[in-house]
């Protein structure tokens, strides 16, 4: 059965599907819109020139961004540089740095760690002054998310108070740039505000086995996870690729969903003690998966794949062996596209042509990010690897692009998260001893062993008793 399945040809890719949820546009209907404009810039990071430097003190940091700003590549290396700001510095740092290079009057007070970026800066002038407002508006447009804590807030304000007695229409352009991006921030944010609590007051998912409704699942998982998603910061996922997961509250919540996802289908599958019933579950968990597809919802997807590729599940032959034809052809094509093999090459040459919104597997993104991590060494003695960088925002730009446009909630009429949430996590030892039960290898074993789990029981059982008669 398995050698009549053809990969030649494969699902339909997303781009070709209009509508938030991933279905084809009826005719006659427009193509809707996503409720949140993109973020994060679109554009492929320039390749590295043959003997381009890659390593930098801050300051020249600076100075090399700054320069390449009027260049067809400077949005992308401004972009790159916004993004790891984090990983070798602070916005308070970075601003100060720009206020000296910008304001004559400010290097009167310069702190004695200064002196040496002070050098290699050079004297201010009036192409210099132009280069910073115009990398402080790049900035604003592309990643202002670091600029809005106190600190910089305030370093900010006084960088554009310098800007403004030379250059005022061009300070009161960035100061209402900056409020206007703060506004969009605070709105982003009371948005997810509200379908948290649109999420907390559906009721939970129906589960009944066997009889759940495969579409009210898929549409009830799908936007719920993009939630979760799109509220993952840079810093977060940065942090987890170090090994730095303490913190991680939003990857550790998706990882945590996938986990309970896997095992609800592997625990439904195994706990049905009639071969037909396991038969109809493996057909439904394949439509929830080809569903979740359609979705674009990957992460949820992988797992579904997992709970049925599950040792505990993947066993169960006699089972399988009635799963309906077309089911499993469906079922190996979608398999075959989220394999691991060749660390994932026709996911992710999928995912590349997808259009948002999309729930893309957390898994790869974090296992890129710590090789990235991993293989490249951050900075040594004050010197930045920007070249890492470059590896960085290239690995994240479409993450962030996916992150920022929503699924529609029109669909959502349940909550599955709520339904499973405390559902009792079974152990893999827990879930092949119920496989073995309903399908066991060896008839006459596993009826032995029945035999001498009852004999046991009984017998603790007679020895509660006899303790209680003891006692009264």
């Amino acid at each position: 059965r398995t050698n009549k399945v053809s990969f030649s040809s494969s699902p339909s890719p997303p781009h070709a599907r209009n509508d938030s949820f991933g279905e084809r546009e009826k005719e006659g209907e427009g193509e809707k819109k996503p409720r949140r404009r993109s973020l994060c810039p679109s554009f492929a990071l320039p390749s590295l020139q043959e003997g381009e430097k890659t390593i930098y003190s801050l300051a020249k940091l600076i100075i090399y961004v700054i320069n390449n700003i009027s260049l067809t590549k400077g949005s992308e290396i401004c972009f790159t540089f916004f993004l790891n700001i984090s990983q070798f510095s602070t916005p308070k740092k970075v601003i100060r740095l720009l206020l000296l290079y910008y304001g004559i009057e400010e290097r009167e007070s310069i702190e004695e760690d200064e002196e040496e970026d002070l050098k290699l800066m050079g004297e201010p002038t009036t192409i210099k002054k132009v280069q910073v407002i115009s990398l402080l508006k790049q900035w604003l447009e592309d990643w202002p998310f670091d600029l809005f804590g106190p600190e910089s807030e305030r370093e900010l304000k006084d960088l554009f108070q310098v800007i403004k007695k030379e250059h005022e229409r061009s300070a009161i352009s960035l100061q209402n740039l900056f409020e206007k991006k703060k506004k969009e921030m605070i709105r982003r944010d009371n948005e997810k505000i509200q379908s948290e609590n649109f999420f907390l007051l559906l009721p939970p998912t129906p589960l009944p086995q066997n009889n759940f409704d495969v579409d009210e699942i898929a549409h009830a998982i799908t936007p719920w996870e993009h939630l979760q998603l799109s509220s993952i910061t840079v810093s977060e996922l940065l942090n987890w690729s170090q090994g730095k997961k303490k913190n991680c509250d939003f990857i550790h919540s998706i990882v945590n969903f996938s986990n309970k996802l896997a095992n609800w289908v592997t625990s439904t599958l195994v706990t049905q003690i009639q071969i037909i019933k396991r038969v109809v579950s493996i057909e439904k968990f394949i439509n929830l998966a080809e569903k979740l597809h359609d979705l674009k919802n990957f992460s949820s997807c992988f797992a579904v794949i997992g709970g049925l590729t599950n040792t505990a599940s993947h066993r169960l032959k006699k089972t399988w062996a009635m799963v309906d034809e077309d089911a499993l052809e469906r079922f190996l094509k979608i398999k075959h596209m989220m394999s691991p093999h060749e660390h994932y090459s026709k996911y992710r040459a999928y995912v590349e042509e997808c259009t948002p919104p999309c729930v893309p597997y957390l898994g790869v993104i974090l296992s890129d990010l710590t090789f990235i991590h991993d293989g490249n060494k951050s900075h040594s003695e004050n010197e930045i690897n920007f070249s890492k960088c470059r590896l960085i925002a290239k690995e994240l730009t479409s993450f962030i692009e996916f992150q920022n446009i929503d699924y529609d909630l029109e669909n959502c009429q349940s909550n599955f998260q709520k339904a499973i949430e405390h559902s009792e996590i079974m152990s893999d030892e827990e879930l092949f001893d119920y496989s073995n039960l309903v399908e066991p290898k060896d008839q006459e074993k596993a009826t032995q062993q029945l035999m001498d789990q009852c004999k046991d029981l009984e017998k603790q059982l007679k020895e509660a008793h006899d303790k209680i008669n003891q006692l009264e």
